[in-house]
């Protein structure tokens, strides 16, 4: 089911439910019964007990997946890509602003704001990118 979750193939809510039934179970059809719906590349996926083990037979349970709509995929506003470099420039221009203010207030005179030049060429390279994947991406389809 982790794999299922990771791939996209349940939602966190749907897995969510499903773990609580598994935690519930008390046979390895109980355990079966949450898999039998989730699609797969192989086929079906089946738990199978361990060789020499068994699982202590209880009162047969019928164990039913919980389905839950499938919301929407949530578009976002800035693809992740982008939000990362973002956060990566605003820490590069932060850690200079900071060195060069460090440097004004130790040495008791004003300098030249050379975080500037770190900051205007990369900012403006990255705002020029972003802007273009938007309009890219608010383009409207044929």
């Amino acid at each position: 089911m982790r794999e299922a979750l990771d791939e996209g193939r349940l939602t966190l809510d749907e897995y969510d439910d499903r773990v609580k039934v598994a935690y519930a179970a008390s046979t390895y059809d109980d355990l079966n019964a949450l898999l039998c719906d989730i699609p797969t590349q192989t086929g079906v996926l089946e738990i199978r007990p361990p060789s020499g083990r068994r699982m202590p037979a209880g009162p047969p349970q019928t164990a039913t997946p919980v389905r839950t709509p499938r919301p929407a995929p949530r578009v976002r506003r800035i693809p992740l890509a982008l939000s990362i470099l973002w956060t990566i420039w605003a820490g590069i221009v932060a850690i200079n602003v900071a060195v060069w203010l460090i440097v004004i207030v130790t040495t008791g005179h004003g300098l030249y704001p050379w975080p500037i030049w770190v900051a205007g060429p990369t900012g403006a390279a990255l705002l020029a990118v972003t802007i273009g994947i938007q309009a890219i991406r608010n383009r409207p389809e044929d």
